[in-house]
């Protein structure tokens, strides 16, 4: 919680340092406390959804989910951040078969 505390203060030093003006203070302030009541809605909303996963499952099987759901997001972490970055290396090093990486991306 204190993280998204220091991005919002940080937000609103960078706005107030390019002089905007009060309405787009304003407007900036309202996007980011909407963001962080989505996020906080987001978290909660896991939290309740687990404990009825939990009491629908009941333990073996709720314990045979969360092996699943941990091994879903290793794999997700790995394929989100890993290859998107070597794809962007690659490209950046041959320009020239960006083509080819489209065409195998939509395959």
């Amino acid at each position: 919680m204190a993280r998204n505390r220091s991005i919002v203060s940080l937000s609103l030093a960078l706005v107030l340092f390019w002089g905007c003006g009060g309405s787009e203070v304003a407007f900036l302030s309202r996007g980011i406390f909407y963001n962080l009541i989505a996020r906080g809605l987001f978290v909660i909303s896991g939290y309740v959804i687990h404990i009825y996963i939990g009491r629908a499952l009941g333990p073996e099987r709720y314990g045979v989910f969360g092996v699943v759901l941990s091994i879903l997001m290793l794999c997700y972490i790995f394929l989100n951040n890993g290859v998107r970055q070597a794809i962007t290396r690659f490209i950046a090093h041959n320009p020239e078969s960006t083509g080819n990486f489209v065409k195998k991306g939509f395959l």
